[in-house]
């Protein structure tokens, strides 16, 4: 990472490769590891090493080899509900004998740092009804379904937060003393790392989820020391609870920090969910999943959009120049034009945000041992300081760069812009004590005051400031900022909102008193019409006007897809919602070629209905109808939509695999990550390419059942043995054609199992296509951050599908509302794979009454009895655990097999720390 490497923690540096620490420290050991070997197993990094450095690396194999096992069982018994992996590699977990074949390993594997949710967390988390196949990640719902949460927002007395964070800013802490007095400053520099990493090449990074507190982002250098900003706030969210959520006590923390300095802050928009771990920013850097859709080596200098930063583990760019080159003004300014660029900021906004940043607080880079090891590696004492005290504002080390930008680092000005217009600071280099280079000023009439408040210092800038008036265009607005205060006023508080807000989506979402009136980032739409038509009589409208079971239909519907699958969960962008298909450049799509003849035949009923009717709303219904007269189920409709004037907001939201046989299968994963759908969600969407040509240029399924939906295409994308033809997928005989989505059924064995699964269940796979399009059609309908406008509506398709905490279960069609899944309890032998009224193994539709979703409680209970949980198992503590795990519950069934999934139950309440619970398959227990 370019910086000195402390001799006492990680061994000592010679040309660049390791010596063995002394002793048994295991963090230590994993560094020193790093270092001489490559990521996966004690391989040497590379031949070029020293002979006798790589002679040490090799004696100490063994060693390396415990490391990893050691490490990787840590992360696994964390994340695979506390079982520990006896293999290096990979440790199957059976879930239970009586599951489908296909849902019953799941993989814990390792992964780089940590086994990243290849664990039993995936069964848990998933929002595909049941077990995920060996090895797939988990499918997390976003934002996380948080109960009660909403009304807890609602009843927060925010001005009462307000007052307590002023307080918390002037009151010093001993474990990390503010500087000047006033946490102010460094909770800005929260606030905006958090915000900071946002991206809108695909919508990931921004505050939303406060993911800067959980790692990668928490240990990126970048970030080096904010987890104790974090600390410093800790007793504010203990205080508010659910209402006060990590990302909006944040970036709240950082307005009225800005406020109380006397800044300028246009709005709050409240409304953010936290993620409870990393999964949303793992593409962010550095993982395998973010090499293969944003490529940025470790050590480049300047790394291409659709990354976000400039170098890995920054928010932009390298404060002291390309590469560390103190004296690349212009190239440092480029970096920051492109960096700022990737999440929608002109020359303008960055200017600002710059300005009005680095007009407050100061760069610490006193030690020159550095900040120590990263919370990923030491989360017990994350970056302790290495030099003197360790958190003594003399002693710290943050950036790496010793820099105080203004006179006055707690109040607000435009005195940075001045410094830096009316001073030449590149005659005056200076080295700090981390041996990075600052450019102070050559007055010596204006100094700084030191942050503890014993003398003063020279005014100083980054190179990255100093470009800001070597580059031409941005001097031009710095010189406005410093000639007229009222100026970077508007400019900033405009961009720190944009900054902090971006992430957010539509200010529909936006929750609070303090949300600003609506900005042209947020992507703004009309109100829906007064008076809706109806929509019945619009249906009719568009039989009579289209071949709704030929290729009208399938055109209709592959329109609707089209409008619909912009949408991205990321940061609540695209939709059907606007109909901007209409609009350039999505009109101007390639993958969108052709759909103006389904426009056409719309047209005709566009004219019928006039303003009662939007084009979004008609779009859609339109597509509903294709879909139920090519052999769908049923589909709900909600009504309300209204449409764009323009394509605003459509920038970056064009799918970056199309297709064709050249597609990346990690892209296509990502896409479908992004989208908000589940794999299996996903996978049934694509069964629509069976009903017609749902390509502008490739051909699609022509298989016997071609024009309906049936199973037929899932068993022929699997069966066939598909070769690459140049532009697409056809089978050998040259009859069938399939594009990359299609053919990475049969390649791909995570999405392969959806597509088996859905060969076998022509019902199934029905329900969830059905499920899946009303979900993406309804995606972008928002009431707040946590509510859907048409839930109500859509309850009319999913009240016989979705599973919740009480794992309430109704079978389609079965007047008995308030059946849950107790009846499963009737079923002592294969229970799991009994079927429901409807066809659906229960191991789907009643997770937690089958044991696959047990957590704590691992609440289970047999027909009648709502009350009976699995925690009698582990008051039998004290008896031999075949007795305990053997004993039958009042329905007959052992424990062994009803309770599979009681872990915390049993070991909170174990008289001894002996692995305990033995269940049927030879697993135990911890």
């Amino acid at each position: 990472r370019g910086q000195r490497v402390p001799s006492q923690v990680e061994g000592r540096i010679t040309n660049r490769w390791c010596f063995p620490p002394r002793d048994q420290n295991p963090f230590r050991w994993r560094s020193f590891c790093r270092c001489c070997w490559g990521r996966r197993g004690c391989a040497p990094r590379t031949a070029g090493a020293p002979s006798r450095d790589r002679a040490r690396c090799g004696v100490e194999t063994r060693h390396c080899r415990r490391v990893a096992d050691l490490e990787f069982s840590l992360r696994c018994d964390m994340l695979c509900s506390r079982f520990s992996p006896r293999r290096s590699e990979q440790r199957e977990l059976a879930l239970h004998s009586s599951l489908p074949k296909f849902v019953r390993p799941d993989t814990c594997r390792r992964a780089d740092v940590f086994c990243t949710h290849y664990s039993l967390v995936s069964v848990r988390r998933s929002l595909f009804p049941g077990a995920m196949p060996a090895g797939h990640p988990v499918v997390a719902r976003r934002p996380p379904e948080t109960p009660g949460y909403r009304e807890a927002v609602e009843a927060l007395d925010w001005d009462a937060v307000k007052a307590d964070i002023r307080d918390s800013l002037t009151t010093s802490q001993d474990f990390w003393p503010a500087d000047f007095g006033h946490y102010g400053p460094f909770m800005i520099r929260l606030a905006w790392h958090c915000a900071g990493s946002y991206r809108e090449s695909d919508g990931l990074g921004g505050c939303d989820g406060a993911r800067n507190r959980v790692d990668p982002e928490r240990s990126w250098v970048d970030n080096i020391q904010l987890d104790k900003a974090r600390r410093i706030l800790r007793p504010i969210k203990l205080k508010y609870g659910l209402g006060l959520s990590w990302g909006d006590l944040i970036i709240l923390t950082g307005n009225t920090a800005i406020e109380m300095m006397g800044g300028p802050i246009v709005g709050f928009c409240a409304g953010r969910v936290d993620e409870p771990d990393g999964f949303w920013s793992e593409e962010l850097g550095t993982s395998e999943q973010q090499q293969e859709v944003a490529p940025c080596a470790e050590g480049e200098t300047f790394c291409e959009g659709p990354f976000g930063a400039t170098q890995m583990e920054l928010i932009y760019i390298n404060p002291g120049g390309p590469g560390g080159n103190s004296t690349d003004f212009l190239g440092a300014a480029e970096h920051a034009r492109s960096s700022f660029e990737r999440m929608g900021m002109n020359d303008s906004e960055t200017a600002a945000l710059i300005a009005g940043g680095h007009a407050f607080g100061k760069g610490h880079g006193a030690c020159p041992e550095g900040p120590g090891l990263a919370p990923a590696e030491d989360p017990v004492n994350p970056w302790p300081g290495l030099c003197g005290s360790g958190n003594g504002i003399a002693d710290r080390a943050t950036s790496g760069f010793e820099a105080t930008w203004t006179a006055t680092p707690t109040n607000w000005s435009n005195l940075y812009s001045q410094y830096l217009v009316n001073f030449d600071f590149t005659q005056n280099p200076h080295v700090g004590p981390a041996g990075q280079t600052v450019w102070r000023q050559p007055s010596e009439d204006i100094v700084a005051p030191l942050a503890d408040g014993t003398g003063t210092e020279p005014i100083a800038m980054y190179t990255s400031d100093v470009a800001l008036v070597i580059d031409p265009d941005y001097r031009t607005i710095m010189e406005e900022f410093a000639s007229d205060i009222t100026v970077l006023n508007t400019a900033f508080s405009e961009a720190w909102y944009k900054l902090t807000t971006r992430d957010m989506g539509p200010i529909t979402r936006c929750l609070g008193p303090d949300v600003a009136d609506v900005r042209d980032f947020q992507f703004p739409l009309p109100d829906p019409p007064a008076e809706l038509a109806d929509f019945d009589a619009v249906e009719a409208s568009i039989k009579a006007a289209a071949d709704v079971a030929g290729a009208d239909g399938a055109a209709l519907v592959r329109l609707a897809l089209r409008s619909a699958s912009t949408f991205r969960i990321t940061d609540y962008r695209g939709g059907a919602d606007g109909a901007r298909i209409l609009h350039s450049p999505e009109s101007d799509w390639d993958i969108n070629a052709g759909l103006a003849d389904a426009v056409a035949l719309l047209q005709p009923v566009k004219d019928e209905y006039g303003d009662s009717l939007s084009w979004a709303d008609l779009i859609v219904l339109a597509g509903n109808v294709g879909l139920e007269a090519h052999g769908g189920n049923d589909v709900p409709f909600c009504g309300g939509r209204t449409d764009a004037s323009d394509g605003e907001g459509s920038a970056n939201l064009e799918p970056r695999a199309m297709g064709y046989s050249n597609d990346s299968l990690p892209i296509i994963k990502h896409m479908i990550k992004i989208s908000g759908l589940t794999d299996a969600e996903y996978v049934a969407l694509l069964g629509t390419n069976a009903i017609g040509q749902m390509h502008p240029t490739l051909a699609t399924y022509n298989g016997e059942s071609s024009n309906m939906l049936t199973t037929d295409y899932f068993t022929t994308a699997l069966a066939t043995a598909w070769e690459d033809n140049g532009d697409q997928f056809v089978s050998p005989d040259g009859t069938l054609y399939a594009t990359s989505f299609d053919a990475y059924l049969r390649f791909d064995e995570e999405l392969g199992t959806f597509a088996e699964h859905f060969a076998d269940d022509e019902a199934e796979f029905k329900k969830t296509l059905a499920t899946a399009w009303t979900k993406l059609m309804t995606a972008d309908r928002y009431d707040g951050p946590d509510r859907n406008i048409c839930a109500d509506v859509n309850a009319e398709l999913t009240e016989g599908c979705v599973c919740s905490d009480s794992a309430t279960w109704v079978s389609k069609g079965d007047d008995a509302v308030g059946k849950d899944c107790a009846w499963v309890a009737n079923f002592p032998t294969g229970r799991c794979t009994n079927r429901g009224a409807d066809k659906t193994f229960a191991a789907y539709s009643c997770p937690l009454a089958c044991g696959t979703d047990c957590v704590d409680s691992a609440t289970w209970h047999r027909a009648g009895d709502t009350t009976k949980g699995c925690g009698w198992v582990s008051e039998l503590a004290d008896q031999d655990s075949n007795v305990r795990c053997n004993r039958l519950s009042a329905d007959g069934v052992p424990a062994s097999e009803a309770c599979i999934f009681s872990v915390s139950a049993i070991r909170d309440r174990c008289a001894s720390s002996d692995l305990v619970a033995g269940r049927s398959d030879g697993l135990r227990f911890r």
